[in-house]
């Protein structure tokens, strides 16, 4: 877990020398400043954002995971509270962070304190359709991108939103993921703006073999280049 954090650091610093990366592994969004939650126990994506130029001054991050980033929504509130009453450990003195988050509203951890530093809320439930959600991303994808106008964005693009998934709770296609990343990545790559993809939560069998179609879908569409 030490190496994939190390990861997503390097991510983001490649991601803003060559316009994307990818991190096969990372998206710890559970991990809070003083605890680990949920399988995660390094805040990856915090810790890159940290390690990013100060001249990045404004950060977008995208968590398509089926559950909420309660992690690195605790750890990005600037002055906050904790559910013990504790001040937050502030990872981040510098960049402005905005969160986008689609979430299934009724699975772990419906973290009520971390919700409230979501800037863009996408919540849904096991009754949203795959066509559902693409209208709410459709919405607030270019919402979020035209309002924060990041200078990097870091994807956590969770695989659990498969509707066979156990712990997800989400009825999203095979296929439907692979429309989800090229959405992703055709939104920021068309306004030239760096991605670091994440892999975050994904718990069959299938996740492997959907994550390797949707990158070689990245790549036959030109939206990612091998050098």
């Amino acid at each position: 877990m030490k190496l994939a954090t190390s990861g997503t650091i390097l991510a983001g610093k490649l991601a803003l020398e060559h316009g994307w990366a990818i991190n096969l592994s990372g998206g710890y969004h559970h991990a809070k400043p003083h605890r680990g939650e949920g399988f995660c126990f390094f805040a990856d994506i915090p810790l890159a954002i940290k390690k990013l130029p100060v001249e990045t001054a404004r950060v977008l991050v995208v968590d398509l995971d089926a559950h909420q980033g309660n992690g690195f929504q605790s750890i990005f509130a600037a002055i906050g509270q904790d559910e013990q009453g504790r001040s937050e450990v502030e990872y981040v003195s510098h960049p402005e962070v905005a969160i986008l988050d689609m979430y299934n509203q009724y699975n772990y951890p419906r973290d009520s304190f971390a919700k409230g530093f979501i800037t863009y809320d996408g919540a849904v439930s096991a009754a949203t359709s795959e066509s559902q959600y693409f209208d709410i991303l459709n919405q607030l994808l270019p919402q979020a991108l035209t309002e924060h106008q990041p200078q990097i964005v870091f994807y956590n693009a969770g695989t659990d939103i498969y509707e066979k998934d156990p712990l997800g709770g989400l009825n999203i296609s095979a296929d439907g993921i692979v429309r989800r990343d090229e959405l992703v990545f055709r939104s920021c790559r068309d306004l030239n703006i760096p991605i670091a993809m994440v892999l975050s939560g994904g718990y069959t069998s299938a996740s492997a073999g959907i994550i390797t179609s949707s990158i070689i879908n990245l790549h036959d569409k030109g939206l990612i280049h091998l050098e």
